[in-house]
């Protein structure tokens, strides 16, 4: 059971640094920030794999990949637009449009994979508990 502990305390440590990292991201949005969200993502996964499984670790990290991704690139296409004098154009609007819709539908399958990992979790815990 100690080992379990071990691996409970690991997440837990983890998910603190992941939601530290991507506030930081969030309120400066530089490739060092980046970097070390996506670095404390990867550990998250790591140390989740232990406790519900190497897929659902998978799942996670991918969701928060294509999220990541997804936010960069409305994120890069805002800076280029802003860079450039005058208005957008409509086909410009319309790529606006598109990523930031891809952004959000990136944000709500990342919100769907951390419900289910919140259950798995749950489940665990309560296997974890009997035993």
């Amino acid at each position: 059971m100690r080992q379990r502990d071990e691996l409970w305390k690991a997440l837990t440590d983890a998910s603190d640094a992941v939601d530290a990292a991507f506030d930081a991201y969030k309120n400066a949005e530089t490739p060092a920030n980046r970097l070390k969200a996506q670095k404390a993502g990867r550990e998250y996964a790591n140390c989740l794999a232990p406790v519900i499984g190497k897929d659902s670790a998978f799942r996670y990290e991918a969701a928060l990949q294509n999220h990541t991704d997804a936010v960069d690139r409305h994120t890069r296409f805002i800076a280029t637009l802003a860079g450039r004098p005058g208005t957008i154009d409509e086909s410009e609007a319309t790529m606006l449009r598109l990523l930031q819709e891809e952004s959000h539908a990136a944000g709500r399958v990342l919100d769907e994979v951390m419900t289910a990992i919140q259950r798995e979790l749950v489940e665990a815990a309560e296997r974890d508990e009997q035993r």
